[in-house]
């Protein structure tokens, strides 16, 4: 009985010692948020049972809130990495993990780049929105702080100097601005101011020869002319195209030269485009392993039609300081010679009458530029422009004109509108001639006087500087003076265009071969024939197309074009038939040509060879 009664007592002190202990219960933890970035806004959908939610920004709690978004235009400038935690107040739920991580950067905006000028020792600029003050940086040092719009050069700081401006905010959300342009302090010297200018013009490719017309002897004649002055030297287009060496590289040794020579600039020609502009536009790409200009390439009226401006890589104009004097170079190509490429190569481009163009630019720089003298080059010898030219007044004033594309010599003044004389200037092709322009203002910059001079290239000893960039083409210049056979006699263009139509005919069994004469552009004179005198003769990648057309398609071609193209020389009009189709292989040029309405209804047959090859393999038989 005792034993039992132990027994029961001993269960109910268990059963009260139960009941008094506290029940262990387990908590649920909230679900972690999903938060999302919209602008300057995080957000996230609401966490049942959540009461608020903790901010973390780069793993520092930064507050709590409970609507569910956080504006970050009060963060820190710089990269946060932001996360939520959900939390809860009632005791059966615990915090949650991490939400996603977004990483949000601020930014500062930058202040807009100050654009400054300089007339006489006066550096000025227009206010930079949000800027409080600008540093000045003479010769890239640190000069000083103004919270002005100007700054004056004091009076002892040596000539040749160059300064810019930084924009400085006081304001949170900017910062600094990037440097301005660059301006060069001259220190004037009392009475006119002289300028003086080198060009050449239509060198075609001319980069070495044995007629001592090459890079060497321009070079040459460079060091000569500079013992005595300073000269802005310009290559008024057509620079690449036309020689061996320089066809096979697209015009790399002639780019080579004009930077070893130190040219200034450089305006597009029409055989630019031979081709196609891309292989000119690589010379401006940034890229040095496949050749840099060291000069921008000018073509201020060559339209994309796409974007309705000029090119990317070229620039309306260039602005060059020599010796003190500041001078605005305008470059053009004559609005009409898009007839004369090869219609797929310029059917992107438009060429505009550049007058309108040349009176703003001109402007501009004398104005923006603080230019003290404005000149146009243009690839073309176009009177009439020229002309309109002398009749711009003011601030638009043309000092002189650089003219090219018809190889002549020439050299003729007008009479301006304010009364002053000013020249226009063209050279001979292929380096036989160079041309120089010396420039005088007064005081006022007006033009008081001009002298010009051509040079035959010839007469002056080659550059031994020049030898190093020649020498790097030496493979391509013994390839072009591969011997082909001899003659004892020159053989004029008329004998070469049968040549190259001969071999056109016989290469695709065509009935008829045609060319246009222009296209043959030299003749080959008496003794050894080279490859070089090859390439002089068809310098132009004139591709062989073959196509069938009637014979009164022919007849009509013929009848209206004969004057202008060469026919295979058994070729005979009157004895065609109408209706009958024959066969015909035609250079590229005059198929796609703007002239020969014959070949529209014609189906082309690319053959992917090139008529100069052709009459390369012809005269090697022939000789």
């Amino acid at each position: 009985m005792k034993k039992i009664s132990l027994v029961l007592l001993t269960f109910l002190l268990m059963l009260v010692t139960a009941c008094e202990m506290p029940q262990t219960q387990t908590k649920t933890k909230l679900v972690a948020p999903q938060i999302s970035l919209r602008e300057n806004v995080i957000k996230w959908n609401p966490i049942e049972h959540a009461t608020s939610y903790e901010i973390y920004v780069n793993d520092e709690m930064i507050g709590e809130t409970t609507i569910r978004e956080i504006d970050l235009s009060t963060l820190d400038y710089g990269t946060n990495l932001i996360y939520i935690i959900a939390t809860s107040t009632d005791p059966l739920y615990t915090n949650s993990l991490k939400s996603n991580v977004i990483s949000y950067v601020k930014e500062q905006m930058p202040l807009d780049a100050p654009i400054i000028s300089i007339n006489d020792r006066v550096i000025s600029w227009d206010k930079v929105a949000n800027a409080s003050s600008y540093h000045i940086y003479m010769n890239d040092e640190y000069k000083t702080l103004v919270d002005s719009l100007t700054y004056e050069i004091p009076e002892n700081t040596e000539s040749g100097s160059t300064f810019k401006v930084i924009a400085i905010s006081n304001v949170a959300d900017y910062k600094n601005s990037d440097y301005s342009n660059s301006v060069t302090y001259y220190v004037q010297e009392e009475g006119p101011k002289e300028y003086h200018i080198f060009m050449i013009n239509d060198t075609h490719g001319a980069f070495t020869s044995e007629e001592n017309q090459g890079v060497e002897n321009v070079a040459g004649l460079l060091e000569t002319l500079e013992k005595n002055n300073e000269y802005i030297k310009v290559a008024n287009g057509d620079m690449f195209q036309g020689s061996y060496v320089s066809n096979v590289l697209y015009g790399l040794p002639i780019l080579d030269a004009l930077n070893a020579m130190d040219f200034d600039a450089f305006v597009i020609g029409n055989h630019e485009f031979d081709w196609g502009l891309d292989k000119i536009a690589v010379y401006n790409d940034g890229d040095l392993s496949n050749g840099e200009a060291e000069f921008p390439f000018l073509g201020a009226n060559i339209i994309e039609k796409a974007t309705g401006k000029i090119p990317s890589w070229m620039e309306p104009y260039t602005v060059v300081n020599k010796a003190g004097t500041k001078v605005g170079i305008i470059g053009v190509i004559g609005d009409t010679f898009e007839s004369s490429i090869l219609a797929e190569n310029v059917a992107a481009y438009d060429f505009i009458y550049p007058l309108e163009l040349i009176k703003q630019y001109a402007s501009e720089l004398r104005n923006t530029h603080n230019c003290d003298s404005v000149i146009v080059s243009m690839h073309a010898q176009d009177y009439d422009l020229i002309y309109d030219l002398t009749r711009l007044t003011g601030d638009s004033l043309i000092d002189a004109v650089l003219c090219a594309h018809t190889h002549q010599r020439t050299l003729d003044t007008y009479v301006r509108s304010d009364g002053a004389t000013i020249y226009s200037i063209q050279n001979r092709s292929n380096n036989i001639m160079a041309a120089t322009l010396s420039l005088s203002l007064d005081a006022n910059n007006k033009l008081v006087n001009t002298e010009a001079n051509h040079y035959y290239i010839n007469n002056y000893s080659k550059s031994a500087s020049m030898k190093d960039v020649v020498d790097r083409y030496a493979s391509y210049i013994n390839d072009s003076t591969r011997v082909l056979g001899s003659v004892s006699y020159s053989i004029n263009k008329s004998t070469l265009g049968n040549y190259i139509v001969t071999a056109m005919k016989e290469e695709y069994s065509a009935d008829v071969s045609i060319m246009n004469t222009g296209g043959v552009r030299s003749t080959i004179n008496a003794g050894e024939i080279t490859v070089a005198e090859v390439y002089e003769v068809l310098p132009f990648n004139n591709e062989v197309i073959t196509t069938y057309m009637t014979g009164r398609q022919l007849k009509s071609l013929y009848n209206e074009n004969s004057s202008y193209l060469y026919f295979n020389s058994d070729f005979n009009a009157s004895s065609l038939d109408n209706n009958k189709e024959y066969k015909v292989a035609v250079i590229d040029y005059v198929y796609t040509g703007a002239y020969y309405d014959e070949f529209d209804d014609t189906i082309p047959y690319y053959t992917n060879v090139l008529a100069r090859d052709l009459l390369l393999e012809y005269i090697d038989n022939l000789y």
